[in-house]
């Protein structure tokens, strides 16, 4: 049999040329581009030079809010506790979009921002509890819960206990 790749010239017989052996005579001389341009890629000899992969775009592990961004941010948490707030709410506050806030936050104080925002109502509703007589869904409503039912949920959650028997062991009989 002939030599296949006789008579053709330009990258369809570079390709075709870095071609096992048995492959062009198998499959013919008719390569198509997409097949020339794969097929010179794919069995490229070892020592030809192939660029190495490039390296992963840097990630923000270990970065944290600015100390001035966490004070905006906690400012303005602890301004409007008793009002409904959203990440948008307190992202903007500190001067960044919700999803990148919201993984500073995280890598600087341990808590999601919700959770954060959670954990302190909780401490100014013990705070309430302790130091008034105000019924439990108004203490509740007070600190930002929506509803007692909630405000005792992640009352017994954080703290082990419910508010109503929390209160009872912080009163000295």
């Amino acid at each position: 049999m002939s030599d296949p790749t006789q008579g053709q010239s330009g990258p369809l017989r570079t390709a075709d040329a870095t071609l096992p052996p048995g492959l062009l005579t198998r499959f013919g001389s008719r390569t198509t581009p997409p097949l020339a341009q794969t097929s010179s890629v794919m069995f490229a000899p070892a020592h030809s030079p192939v660029p190495p992969p490039a390296p992963p775009a840097p990630r923000m592990v270990g970065s944290t809010l600015a100390p001035w961004r966490l004070r905006r941010a906690t400012d303005y948490i602890e301004a409007h506790l008793g009002e409904k707030m959203s990440l948008a709410d307190v992202a903007s506050a500190s001067g960044l979009s919700r999803m990148h806030f919201a993984a500073l936050f995280k890598a600087s104080t341990g808590l999601r921002p919700l959770k954060y925002v959670q954990h302190r109502r909780i401490e100014h509703a013990q705070t309430a509890l302790a130091n008034s007589d105000l019924p439990v869904v108004d203490v509740a409503l007070s600190v930002g819960f929506q509803s007692q039912a909630h405000f005792s949920t992640v009352f017994k959650r954080l703290v082990g206990e419910s508010p109503v028997r929390w209160r009872q062991r912080q009163t000295p009989f």
